[in-house]
């Protein structure tokens, strides 16, 4: 779920998490990520242009965090 390939600058191919499986994942670890980094990821995802927030929500309810998810995107949004 969520799994993507990245061109580094050099040219290779890496393997990565694409951004909605990224930010479930700082939700999903919050109690362990520093509150000021936890929020500058998530202010700087909705300030993103490309967000999808119908494949986050979908990622959100598969990995059991649709709740939580939603009430930090609510005050964000």
């Amino acid at each position: 779920m969520g799994r993507a390939t990245v061109t580094t600058p050099d040219g290779h191919k890496v393997p990565c998490y694409d951004l909605e499986r990224t930010v479930c994942d700082i939700v999903r670890s919050r109690s362990k990520i520093d509150l000021q980094v936890f929020s500058a990821a998530l202010q700087s995802y909705v300030r993103r242009g490309d967000k999808q927030l119908d494949l986050l929500d979908s990622y959100a309810k598969e990995l059991g965090i649709r709740g939580v998810v939603g009430q930090y995107l609510a005050v964000l949004l």
